[in-house]
């Protein structure tokens, strides 16, 4: 990486500038302009910034300077200097035609006639930047496009400048000793998404969805001759209406998702997923900052005819992602029926992503065979499920190379279950965190539902708040119910006694859900008053519409039931049998 300090007038310097064909453009805003136009008429010289150019090859054309970063500022600056010309008098444009000939037009070969547009700008900007630089601008109009605009805003100011202004404007922007870029260049073998991130602490970020997407499609001009009509239309087709289709589209593929420690968009998800799938990506040894590098080495000597089929498979893919990667949230129901909703809820509030592209495989695979996906699906969720109750923290922390292994078919959910424990289920069911326990009441209480068959609803909102029926301040209130064993044996010992009960507390057999939070002198009191309240503030009792309270906790008190640690440990046994019935872990 080479890094050079020019004035603007480092593109005489260059043949051929391109803005990636298919990368978003940016141009500033009416305050971005005005503060660039302020600064520059002052009397001393203005840093601008970076740009960062890759140089690039290809045979029999001409050498090409590609854009990574600084498109705003490149095409910003190249409008104003062509706005300057444009404002000049019909001498002062016969005295400057050359060099500004030399800054925005070049030749192939200089015995060519034909003069061509040094910055071959972005799909989107390339027809009104051409109109810029060519001299056919429209009249102004409301609304209009962003380059045609930026245009029209400098011929404004500077038509109310003196034409001395004009000249030194003019001559400090193409003024070499006028160091207001930094120029960064980066060879073929540099990953341009590391240097950007680098160097751009500020500004519009560089995705690694759009480095891919960019690479992908450069390749494409590779293949079938640059800016190829094929190319276009394999973009519109499968990225353009993938991808950019409309607002909804647009907002789904930007929509972020926390996968762990990380926080990343739908597109960065699903093109880590496809890569994962095809093996473009291993999550064992590659990061998430190489994947852009991966892709562009998957694709570095792909032939024409896979090139074109992969880009069917980006999007075939991409469909099902959005189609059936379900997002959950709270205004959602979930029920015991709905098996790859009640999958996704599972995986969201465990915070797995990982398991994304073996579930995108599964729906690509058996697209048209529905029982034996939902089968594998069950399978997976079952797999899941067991991991997180016997908190199976090796094999968790696996899931990325398990994840491989289950596409591959190297092994399934169903042969990578360890031998199944009820005493490992009842375990981690009793020092569980809060977490965990609202999502395994939520689906007891579900499982219950559907079983019973007589209850209004079957499916509910994920919308309650977990209660520690003795609190976990329990010392105050609780300190005349004798601390026992399992068995109901009394616990002597002050110190192993208050242990036991510390530890007890934590257990799922001593939890439930409510529809609202009490009130904390009510949570941390009595159990009685935490049923019934304290005549001002309301209990238990207001607040449930649940089974696994009413009938696990306010029935059992009805019935004169001591909620001690024998109480606490029964219901954990109770509750592990439920949920091995309900996902059939047997």
């Amino acid at each position: 990486m080479e890094a050079r300090e020019k004035s603007f007038n480092f593109i005489t310097k260059e043949k051929k500038i391109v803005i990636p064909f298919f990368q978003r453009s940016y141009v500033w805003s009416e305050e971005n302009w005005k503060d660039l136009l302020d600064d520059l008429t002052k009397d001393k010289s203005h840093f601008l910034g970076s740009i960062i150019i890759k140089q690039h090859k290809r045979t029999g054309e001409v050498n090409e300077a590609i854009v990574i970063d600084g498109q705003q500022r490149l095409t910003t600056l190249s409008i104003l200097l062509k706005a300057i010309y444009d404002c000049f008098d019909s001498d002062l444009q016969d005295n400057t035609a050359d060099k500004i000939r030399n800054c925005l037009f070049y030749k192939v070969e200089d015995t060519d006639k034909d003069w061509l547009i040094k910055i071959q700008h972005s799909r989107v900007d390339s027809e009104n930047y051409e109109k810029v630089v060519n001299g056919q601008v429209p009249p102004e109009v409301e609304n209009e496009p962003k380059i045609i605009a930026c245009y029209h805003y400098f011929v404004d100011r500077l038509s109310k400048m003196s034409l001395e202004d004009r000249k030194k404007l003019f001559n400090r922007i193409l003024n070499e000793d006028n160091k207001m870029l930094v120029v960064i260049d980066i060879n073929g073998n540099e990953d341009e998404q590391t240097i950007f991130d680098t160097i751009n602490t500020a500004g519009v970020k560089l995705t690694c969805a759009d480095s891919i997407k960019n690479n992908i499609f450069q390749k494409g001009f590779e293949l079938f001759g640059n800016n190829s009509p094929k190319v276009a239309e394999l973009y519109d087709e499968n990225w353009d209406k993938v991808f950019l289709l409309d607002e909804d589209t647009v907002n789904f593929w930007s929509e972020l998702k926390t996968t762990g420690r990380f926080t990343r968009t739908n597109i960065e998800i699903f093109l880590q997923a496809y890569a994962v799938i095809k093996g473009i990506y291993d999550p064992t040894s590659d990061t998430l900052s190489s994947l852009t590098a991966n892709y562009k080495e998957y694709f570095k000597d792909i032939s024409k005819e896979n090139y074109e089929r992969e880009l069917k498979e980006i999007k075939e893919y991409a469909k099902l992602y959005k189609n059936k990667i379900i997002n959950c949230d709270k205004n959602d129901e979930y029920s015991c029926k709905d098996t790859v909703r009640r999958l996704f809820h599972i995986l969201q509030v465990n915070e797995i992503t990982t398991f994304h592209a073996y579930i995108l495989y599964l729906f690509y695979k058996y697209d048209k065979d529905e029982n034996t996906l939902i089968q594998k699906l069950l399978d997976l969720e079952k797999y899941v499920v067991y991991n997180s109750l016997t908190q199976a923290t090796e094999k968790i922390k696996n899931y990325n190379k398990i994840c491989v292994e289950f596409i591959k078919g190297d092994k399934d959910p169903k042969s990578d279950m360890d031998d199944i424990s009820n005493q490992k289920i009842i375990n981690g069911l009793q020092n569980i965190s809060n977490k965990q326990a609202t999502l395994w009441l939520f689906y007891i209480e579900l499982y219950r539902r559907m079983c019973e068959g007589k209850h209004d609803r079957e499916s509910l909102n994920y919308i309650f708040t977990l209660e520690h029926i003795m609190p976990q301040k329990w010392e105050e209130h609780w300190g005349n119910v004798q601390i026992v064993d399992e068995s109901g044996k009394p616990i002597e010992d002050k110190i192993e006694a208050k242990n036991k009960r510390d530890s007890i507390i934590k257990s799922i057999g001593n939890m439930t859900l409510l529809r609202s939070k009490l009130n904390s002198s009510i949570s941390n009191n009595s159990l009685d008053i935490k049923i019934n309240g304290d005549g001002r503030k309301k209990g238990i009792k207001e607040y449930t519409e649940l089974t696994i309270t009413t009938r696990d906790v306010i029935d059992k008190y009805n019935s004169g039931t001591i909620w001690n640690e024998k109480t606490i440990y029964d219901r954990t046994v109770e509750l592990a049998n439920e949920i091995r019935d309900c996902w059939n872990i047997k």
